[in-house]
């Protein structure tokens, strides 16, 4: 068995391939992009949370901004995904303003219907845009492909925000319908 969970005094410890894994701030285990690439999703304990601690095997990874958080849900190769976005107003680079850009993808999040939004915080101290996706493993797929669509489908998610502040804000009907 390549994840190996144990209930012990100090809590529950998991081991993926033998090497024990830390615990982040978050109550989430941090698993490293070199043990991945052996995974199955099926491989990942019911109910257990973990974060990928660094990249993928192939590099990729989720942008220094998001904290994502992925659990398999019991009984299924489903997953919750939990992504929290959130930005420091005094580095941002962007080319649209912070606000502007997580107003256009908070409007992006709210029509997609498979996605529970958390948390917004859209003021002068605090930047954080927090939601909740629930995404099917495939059967035949290893975990490094299914983070790695993941992956894709996060920055999917921004760059349809980031396309809205192209266009003025407009939506399909040509509207220019901008959330809190």
């Amino acid at each position: 068995m390549y994840v190996v969970v144990r209930e012990e005094t100090e809590g529950v410890l998991v081991h993926v391939m033998g090497e024990k894994l830390a615990l982040g701030k978050d109550g989430a285990f941090l698993l490293p992009g070199r043990l991945i690439h052996a995974l199955k999703p099926e491989d990942l304990p019911e109910g257990v949370s973990f974060s990928l601690e660094d990249t993928l095997p192939c590099g990729a990874g989720f942008y220094q901004e998001d904290h994502v958080v992925f659990r398999r849900e019991e009984k299924s190769l489903a997953f919750q995904v939990d992504v929290t976005s959130s930005y420091d107003p005094e580095t941002w680079d962007g080319l649209f303003p912070l606000g502007d850009t997580l107003r256009a993808r908070y409007h992006v999040l709210k029509t997609i219907r498979d996605i529970d939004i958390s948390a917004v915080c859209l003021d002068e101290k605090a930047f954080l845009l927090s939601y909740r996706l629930h995404w099917q493993a495939l059967e035949e797929e290893d975990l490094d492909s299914m983070l790695l669509a993941v992956c894709v489908a996060i920055g999917t998610l921004e760059n349809r925000g980031n396309e809205r502040l192209w266009y003025g804000g407009r939506d399909e009907t040509g509207g220019n319908d901008f959330c809190p």
